[in-house]
């Protein structure tokens, strides 16, 4: 990992949290909800094995109302299994933008609601495009967009799931060289991606829509 994305992250163990349940499958594991009980608030852990270190790492990175907050490395053995990590983050009761368009029978959101979720999320890439140095999510999709149930964010969209963003590096490589580029989601990625031998990611493909 680059240097400058090395920021040390708080471990938090089974003696912290409390009244396990599971809520879903992630794409980089089993997500769990529980009471974090020295915070006082529901968090979501993100039980998975696949480049935990990492993602804590680029997800810390974070300090923006729209980008998830990340709370710590979880480190137990949850289930009786043994020794298991995963990503501890805030709990977001609302779901993802994906839930909230499955309700929505009627049709597309509210103009002005969609206005302002399309806003949020530009303002998270652009935040996380303007890290330095800047970071790529390369894969936005309505499942990765999380909302806030505070009154006072009303809904805030909130980027989440880096298990595949990496560190945007200006050096060109083959498609063959095996790096962070590979995986995502087919129906969301950019076409170049698809036609191009020499596909190198970058800020304009990583808001392809």
């Amino acid at each position: 990992m680059d240097e400058s994305v090395r920021i040390r992250v708080e471990v938090i163990r089974d003696e912290c949290l409390r009244g396990w349940r599971s809520v879903g499958t992630g794409v980089f594991g089993q997500i769990y909800r529980a009471k974090h009980k020295t915070l006082g608030m529901d968090v979501a852990i993100n039980r998975s094995a696949s480049s935990i270190q990492r993602e804590a790492h680029l997800m810390f990175q974070g300090g923006n109302p729209n980008v998830i907050r990340i709370l710590g490395l979880y480190e137990g053995r949850v289930g009786g299994a043994g020794l298991q990590s995963g990503l501890v983050m805030e709990f977001m009761p609302k779901g993802s933008l994906a839930d909230l368009l499955q309700k929505l029978t009627g049709g597309p959101p509210p103009w002005p609601l969609t206005f302002r979720m399309a806003h949020e999320i530009g303002l998270g890439m652009n935040f996380l495009h303007h890290l330095s140095p800047p970071l790529l999510h390369l894969d936005l999709k309505p499942s990765n967009v999380l909302l806030d149930d505070s009154p006072q964010s009303q809904g805030q969209s909130r980027l989440t799931d880096f298990g595949l963003s990496r560190v945007a590096r200006s050096v060109s490589r083959c498609s063959s060289d095996k790096d962070d580029d590979d995986g995502g989601t087919l129906s969301y990625i950019a076409s170049k991606r698809c036609r191009s031998l020499n596909y190198k990611a970058c800020k304009a493909t990583d808001v392809y829509r």
